[in-house]
C-alpha cells in the first residue's frame, strides 16, 4: 500500500503524502492498529514520513442468491436478517458476501 501511494505521488509530481484513506471491510481480518503500526515504521524517510492513515469501515453485506435478500451485522456483531440464522434467509439458499472484505486505498492527499 505504501509503495503504491509513493509511486502515485511521484507519477503526479507531488512531493509529500499527507493522508491515505483506506476502506476496511467489517468482515475482513485486518486490524487497523496493526496496519497503522507497520505503516508508521515503513513511512520513515519517505514522502509519507508525516502522513496519517484514515480508516473507513465498509459494512459486511450478504445476499441470498435465490431471492436477493440482504443482511449484515448489527452494532453488537450479531446477524440481523431475522429468525432464520446467520447464514441464510427464509428461502434457505445460503448467501454470498457482496461487501465487507475490502482493503482498498480510497484516496491519497498529497502536496
Amino acid at each position: 500500500m505504501l509503495d503504491l501511494a509513493l509511486d502515485e505521488t511521484k507519477k503526479h509530481g507531488a512531493e509529500r503524502i499527507n493522508r491515505i484513506r483506506l476502506l476496511l471491510g467489517e468482515g475482513g481480518s485486518v486490524v487497523p492498529d496493526s496496519v497503522r503500526f507497520y505503516f508508521d515504521e515503513m513511512k520513515q524517510g519517505t514522502a509519507a514520513a508525516d502522513a496519517e492513515l484514515e480508516f473507513k469501515t465498509v459494512p459486511l453485506k450478504i445476499r441470498c442468491p435465490k431471492c436477493g435478500t440482504e443482511w449484515g451485522l448489527s452494532p453488537k456483531g450479531d446477524c440481523t436478517q431475522g429468525p432464520f440464522g446467520p447464514e441464510m434467509c427464509a428461502c434457505n439458499a445460503g448467501g454470498e458476501i457482496i461487501s465487507g472484505q475490502e482493503l482498498l486505498s480510497e484516496s491519497i492527499d498529497v502536496d
